[in-house]
């Protein structure tokens, strides 16, 4: 289980079904065709080639264990957590909730745009403290350690130089004179909406910014030496024929060790130590041995028995 993250499938799985309770409520339409949503869930709980991996193999289960088993083991790590003393309040929770909210707006909102409720998520955001909290319980970190560290790792906590390029390919040796002409009267977005044979033609040639030297060595080169709103020379590669717009370029800069990455060392950390410390996963499978876990539909019983017997055994 992964700490501080918002888990989409288990977001998902309890938003739908919160989404959907009619039985007879319509999913989509065909044509006028309804796919309502029994028919619905139950081909989501049983779809085939659905599994999971087990001792390096894959193991085919259907995605109706796999919920259940996930949702057990989240009341696991909430019991576990109340009984020694860290499940996270309420005031932990809407804190929790409001950074991440300040942190990355647009993956929660993602969330809502699926329809995913606020309770949901709130619910995910707690399990996420209660897991972090009984990894990180008896663990403490310094601001001075945090200090020491910082300095010791400073080339780690630098923001690379980066660089936003626009592309145009074109197959054919003899379209990049067209291009060229073209791109003396128009913009280079809609030249290459008009005349590039890739797929981001449709945004204009744009490409997500990224770090410099994370780009293939010979189009480093190229951006290293072009400067901002120039465009490169045309490159060749496997059959294909680029040029390329420097949008923008930025320069390398070093983190300040301001609050925010104090925060962000400090959890580090904090897990780091904890998993030498506390054994999460042993805990959720000593409570699954001991736990009396009733599940209505037999053939899931079958084989939550058949997980607790033979997953778990000599754990």
């Amino acid at each position: 289980m992964k700490p501080h993250a918002i888990c989409l499938a288990a977001v998902l799985s309890v938003a739908a079904g919160a989404q959907f309770l009619d039985p007879n409520g319509v999913v989509a339409s065909v044509d006028g065709d309804k796919i309502l949503n029994t028919e619905y869930y139950t081909r989501m709980a049983y779809l085939d080639d659905v599994g999971t991996m087990s001792n390096n193999r894959f193991v085919k289960v259907p995605p109706a264990f796999l919920t259940i088993q996930r949702l057990i083991n989240e009341r696991f790590v909430m019991q576990i957590a109340k009984e020694k003393g860290v499940a996270p309040t309420s005031a932990e929770v809407e804190a929790e909730l409001k950074q991440r909210k300040a942190d990355n707006p647009e993956s929660l909102r993602q969330f809502k745009d699926l329809g995913v409720s606020d309770a949901t998520i709130a619910s995910q955001v707690a399990l996420d403290l209660a897991q972090f909290k009984l990894l990180t319980m008896g663990v403490s970190i310094t601001d001075a350690q945090v200090e020491s560290h910082y300095k010791l790792n400073k080339g780690v906590y630098v923001r690379p130089a980066a660089v936003k390029l626009s592309v145009i390919v074109v197959d054919k040796p003899e379209d990049k004179a067209k291009v060229d002409s073209a791109l003396k009267a128009k913009p280079f977005a809609d030249v290459a909406k008009e005349l590039s044979t890739d797929i981001t033609k449709f945004a204009g040639g744009g490409l997500p910014e990224v770090p410099i030297e994370g780009i293939p060595e010979n189009l480093r080169a190229v951006v290293k030496k072009t400067k901002a709103g120039d465009k490169t020379e045309w490159i060749s590669s496997e059959g294909a024929h680029l040029i390329y717009l420097i949008e923008k370029k930025t320069d390398s800069v070093q983190l300040p060790l301001d609050d925010k990455l104090k925060k962000e060392i400090k959890r580090r950390m904090l897990l780091v130590a904890g998993q030498q410390k506390n054994d999460v996963q042993a805990m959720v499978r000593a409570r699954a041995k001991a736990a009396k876990v009733t599940i209505a539909a037999p053939g899931l019983q079958k084989l939550w028995d058949l997980y607790t017997r033979d997953q778990l055994r000599g754990s």
